[in-house]
């Protein structure tokens, strides 16, 4: 099985942060499950809103 990941919405105010994503692998059926942008603490980045992720 292979597969990729794809960071889609970086953090600029808190480097290494990641708010979006894309994960997908490659098997007999292929699928994607995409996390939708989180809202974080403007202080902290702590995640205050974690959207659901959805599988495609």
């Amino acid at each position: 099985m292979t597969g990729s990941y794809t960071a889609t919405t970086v953090r600029s105010t808190f480097p290494g942060l990641v708010d979006a994503y894309a994960v997908t692998w490659v098997g007999g059926t292929t699928r994607t499950v995409t996390q939708a942008a989180v809202t974080r603490d403007s202080t902290t980045g702590a995640a205050t809103n974690r959207p659901p992720m959805t599988i495609a």
